[in-house]
């Protein structure tokens, strides 16, 4: 069976999740709502949408949170409204304490200059923090790896993930 993640992220910067997606697709895991495949195709969610398209949206955005293994929540760049990928951590976070479990489990990219940033305290409730998307990647695979291998019976720990926080180049 292939992990399942799912990519929180600024709805304005669909190139970022675009990256992160293709990789870990790549990398055999499932992705399990590309939310930004109608963005590409129609452009953002306006205020003009219908109750009932942002209805749908945001439902199928739940559920692809709900659906996943592994969250990974790419902080937004300066400047960007992301209210949406803070909703859809704070999904993750309270389905776990509803499951009294560890799933999802969440990777927060931020690769970005402390204060000059969005940030929530809500932040230390992430597995694991890296300072670049690309170490969240890896931190994600390792983590997806080390569950398959925990719900195939083993003993398996997740692993020391402390050595995945140099910056991206």
């Amino acid at each position: 069976m292939r992990a399942k993640f799912y990519v929180a992220g600024p709805s304005c910067d669909v190139q970022r999740f675009r990256k992160v997606a293709d990789v870990m697709a790549g990398l055999g895991m499932e992705l399990t709502y590309d939310w930004a495949a109608p963005i590409e195709a129609n452009g953002l969610i306006s205020p003009n949408s219908t109750v009932e398209q942002r209805r749908s949206t945001a439902l199928s955005d739940a559920a692809a949170v709900r659906d996943a293994a592994v969250l990974i929540v790419l902080s937004p760049l300066p400047g960007q409204m992301a209210i949406g990928t803070w909703v859809e951590f704070g999904i993750a976070i309270g389905m776990r304490a509803a499951r009294g479990a560890r799933r999802p489990m969440i990777v927060l990219s931020s690769p970005h200059a402390a204060g000059k940033r969005q940030s929530t305290l809500f932040e230390e409730l992430a597995d694991i923090v890296t300072k670049g998307d690309i170490e969240a990647v890896h931190a994600a695979q390792r983590l997806a790896f080390s569950m398959e291998l925990d719900d195939q019976g083993s003993n398996f720990m997740p692993i020391d993930l402390s050595d995945l926080v140099s910056p991206d180049e």
